[in-house]
């Protein structure tokens, strides 16, 4: 599982999810910033955690989807897993085999709002989120 830092932020029409200061936010549902900010977890305490075949990709651009650069892609036969770096942290995602062609292209991501879990930094604790 990819574990990262992440900051929420309360947008007009979604909850926007930023995994770092240079890179956009994803979008998730509206109600998600206001689950998270009733279990009374501090900002800098949050973390998301997201599995490798939980994040979309795309070889072009979409909206709602995030552009991220390819920093590394292992072949493991039937997929590929492609490690991408955002401000500093690292996420690995599943890809069909050869989907990405090399590191450093360019690729856009998103990630699966119904996958994706939120966790309490300083204990570890899941804050049991459904969107």
């Amino acid at each position: 599982m990819n574990i990262l830092d992440c900051k929420l932020g309360a947008g007009e029409t979604c909850t926007q999810c930023f995994l770092g200061q240079e890179t956009a936010a994803f979008p998730l549902s509206k109600s998600l910033f206001h689950q998270i900010e009733s279990q009374n977890v501090p900002a800098n305490r949050l973390t998301l955690g997201i599995r490798p075949e939980a994040v979309r990709l795309s070889r072009q651009e979409k909206d709602g989807y995030v552009k991220t650069e390819v920093n590394a892609i292992e072949p493991l036969g039937p997929y590929d897993i492609v490690e991408i770096k955002i401000d500093g942290q690292r996420m690995r995602i599943k890809s069909a085999t050869r989907f990405i062609e090399k590191p450093g292209d360019w690729i856009w991501i998103q990630l699966d709002e119904q996958r994706t879990h939120f966790f309490d930094k300083q204990n570890g604790k899941s804050l049991k989120i459904n969107p």
